[in-house]
């Protein structure tokens, strides 16, 4: 009975002990680098929602706002420019839309997917995030 405990144990830690097995986690730096402007970016809309919020509920005044907005809204630009500069990375599919809105009717992105939004839209057309 022991040697069987002692045959299984030393199945179970193999892998463990094996110093030439290696696991290969590694991702190449473009991928990484797109991954945390991603990050970067989603979070930079976040923020955008969580202050557009807070101003229609009266909890910081249209100064306050402008400046905010303005500022993270840049930010995301430069991530997203970024974004596009990695050419090599491998990226998630963006949604396209089957319609181009002009830029009369436009009223800005949608938060989710960054497509453009017709200005009385209440859903963005592309991904169907609630504007």
């Amino acid at each position: 009975m022991g040697l069987i405990v002692l045959l299984v144990g030393g199945l179970l830690l193999q892998p463990i002990l094996d110093k030439r097995q290696k696991f290969n986690l590694s991702r190449d730096d473009k991928q990484i680098a797109a991954d945390e402007l991603l990050r970067q970016k989603r979070a930079l809309f976040r923020e955008i929602k969580d202050i557009e919020l807070d101003f229609q509920m009266g909890k910081i005044s249209e100064a306050d706002f402008d400046e905010l907005t303005t500022s993270y809204r840049d930010k995301a630009m430069r991530a997203m420019k970024q974004l596009d500069s990695l050419n090599g990375a491998k990226m998630k599919p963006v949604l396209q839309p089957d319609f181009t809105v002009p830029e009369a009717d436009q009223a800005g992105y949608c938060i989710k997917c960054g497509s453009a939004l017709f200005r009385k839209a209440g859903f963005c057309g592309v991904c169907g995030h609630e504007v």
